[in-house]
């Protein structure tokens, strides 16, 4: 922003200066001299690179503000800027170069009035004011027109600072959102975090208790098929003995013994699946 200010001041500073000094640059390529008819004795000049209106007058004139003058015979498009090569009319009587002077009129004895330094005084200054006045003028409306630029600069400079304050205040608005935002969300991960370290320790305990009752209930199977296998050698031991017995006396006792012993297995391995439930 302070760039910018500098800048519009160089360039008013610059334009001020330029237009003071009688030289305003205008860039119009269409610029030319149209010369007027006039009964006056006149001749043509040669624009050169680098005269002006003002140094012209200032240099054959030895008045820079009589530059207005050039006007009584030419038309300018644009009076503050002349192109070299073009043709200026001018009074004969200047003394520019390239202009012959007229061949001087016989002399006539007219008796003229007198007339004192004063009345020539004052009719030198009165002229001199009157194109002062107009150069004064003319300088008034070109900073009139330099004040008005330079207010709807700064009306500018202050609709975009008001625009870039706005702006601003909606991004830290925004920005503010988005890091309340994140808070919530950092603390609705640490929360799910949490609750997944809860929920995969109670999963573990319970994994580890289940785990110790198949155990458990594996070393009763086992129990109970060891005691079944027990019965089970018995009773093959009964079969055999039964199938192929001694050369002895048969007797009732061994089948006595057999019953009991079946009896006693089933009794074992019911009580090994109630222990398992």
């Amino acid at each position: 922003m302070k760039a910018m200010k500098s800048a519009a001041s160089l360039a008013l500073i610059l334009y001020l200066c330029v237009s003071l000094s009688g030289a305003l640059l205008v860039f119009d390529a269409s610029a030319k001299i149209t010369p007027k008819e006039t009964d006056d004795d006149t001749g043509m000049y040669t624009v050169q690179k680098g005269d002006t209106l003002w140094g012209l007058a200032k240099k054959y004139r030895q008045d820079p503000l009589l530059w207005r003058e050039f006007e009584k015979y030419n038309i300018f498009s644009n009076p503050h800027l002349i192109y070299p090569n073009e043709e200026l009319q001018v009074s004969v009587e200047w003394g520019f170069p390239g202009v012959p002077m007229p061949e001087p009129e016989p002399e006539i004895m007219v008796e003229l009035a007198p007339k004192s330094e004063l009345d020539m005084l004052r009719e030198h200054f009165e002229s001199h004011l009157a194109m002062t006045e107009d150069a004064l003028k003319e300088i008034g409306g070109e900073l009139d027109e330099v004040h008005a630029d330079i207010h709807g600069v700064h009306d500018s400079l202050s609709e975009a600072e008001n625009a870039v304050g706005a702006a601003l205040g909606d991004m830290n608005g925004e920005i503010q959102g988005i890091q309340e935002s994140l808070s919530g969300l950092n603390k609705a991960v640490m929360g799910l975090g949490e609750g997944l370290e809860t929920h995969a320790m109670e999963w573990e305990k319970e994994h580890m208790e289940h785990a110790e009752h198949i155990n458990g209930n594996l070393d009763d199977i086992q129990k109970a098929l060891d005691g079944m296998k027990a019965v089970q050698d018995e009773t093959r031991k009964d079969v055999g003995l039964i199938l192929h017995p001694p050369k002895k006396k048969f007797k009732k006792r061994p089948i006595a013994f057999l019953t009991a012993l079946v009896g006693g297995a089933a009794w074992v391995a019911m009580n090994s699946l109630g222990d398992r439930d």
